[in-house]
């Protein structure tokens, strides 16, 4: 759905600069293409597209953050356990959620 909307808005940005058509019917492109986008309905729908990409984008960061913290202590993990001994560092819990608790706290 999203590439057939991003092909007409393509196709119809191309038509519009493209058109040797003259200035009457660019204007008349410009005035539908106003009307369209100030339609209650588009705006109500444009506004949920955004506000979902929103929350998709702070879904997806905490998920790369989770999954960062936790390759990061496997590869931590294997390099130390390669390690003599007495070269071994102490054992450190790591709270993966330290971070969600602290942003929810600021805001």
């Amino acid at each position: 759905m999203a590439h057939k909307a991003a092909f007409v808005i393509g196709l119809a940005t191309g038509y519009v600069l493209g058109s040797k058509a003259g200035r009457e019917r660019y204007d008349q492109i410009v005035k539908a293409a106003k009307k369209v986008s100030e339609n209650p309905s588009v705006k109500r729908s444009t506004d949920a597209v955004q506000a979902q990409a929103t929350n998709l984008s702070a879904q997806a960061k905490r998920m790369m953050q989770e999954k960062a913290g936790t390759i990061g202590h496997d590869v931590m993990e294997k390099v130390t356990n390669r390690l003599p001994e007495g070269m071994r560092p102490a054992k450190r819990q790591v709270d993966l959620d330290a971070a969600s608790r602290t942003e929810g706290a600021m805001t």
